[in-house]
């Protein structure tokens, strides 16, 4: 199977071109904002890399958030108008399980910063979610933590909060290095392909394409109880 994974969430453009669960050509940009400026030209030269052409695509999987408004509508925009022409089936995989999945641990809380003092969160225990994706305080997230044994944090949040989250956990809370912050089109690809076999997070009607904004307000494209 011959995945396109996108990944517009965070600062930085990623993209990559999957057989199943291997990658087998990516991109990533090194500035920021430069998702609208590369994004279409950096899927056109990885294909021709691997020679291949948009109709021999089989999958798009993109990371749908929460994560960077603008980032999230191109990357979403970019896929429809991938799918008019290939109408091929695009999973849908939140941000946060994208996180998360890069952790190996038995409490693992990834924390996007919301700004206001709230973070985009989700906890997930031995693999399951038990607290499903949110945007709350700070204080909230880790007053649902101060059972746990040990927790391992990670995301953008972490830089913000870290003081915060030490204070109310102390030698509790464990933290990812900064290259785990942020989601890639490789990972996304991954779990793509993982969701598309168990029939989760599957989308054919472009109509309910949307991202996962979560703030102001819930607009989600899947929820998942768990990974």
């Amino acid at each position: 199977m011959n995945i396109l994974s996108i990944d517009t969430a965070g600062p930085h453009l990623s993209v990559a071109i999957a057989k199943d669960e291997n990658i087998i050509a990516r991109y990533k940009s090194k500035s920021e904002r430069s998702h609208s400026d590369m994004l279409a030209p950096s899927v056109d030269k990885l294909l021709k890399k691997v020679k291949l052409k948009p109709r021999d695509l089989d999958l798009y999987a993109v990371s749908i958030g929460p994560g960077s408004f603008t980032g999230l509508r191109i990357g979403v925009a970019f896929i429809k108008g991938m799918n008019l022409f290939t109408e091929k089936p695009v999973v849908c995989v939140p941000t946060l399980d994208a996180l998360a999945d890069l952790v190996k641990a038995d409490v693992v809380c990834p924390v996007v910063d919301a700004k206001r003092q709230n973070v985009y969160t989700a906890i997930y225990k031995n693999g399951k979610m038990v607290l499903n994706y949110s945007v709350i305080p700070i204080a909230e997230a880790l007053e649902k933590l101060k059972k746990e044994a040990s927790v391992t944090f990670t995301g953008d949040g972490i830089d913000v909060y870290k003081r915060e989250i030490v204070k109310a956990l102390g030698k509790k809370a464990k933290f990812t290095k900064i290259e785990l912050w942020y989601t890639e089109a490789d990972n996304i690809a991954k779990i793509g392909f993982r969701m598309y076999n168990k029939n989760q997070g599957v989308v054919r009607d472009l109509s309910q394409l949307e991202p996962m904004y979560l703030y102001p307000r819930d607009i989600q494209c899947v929820r998942r109880q768990q990974r």
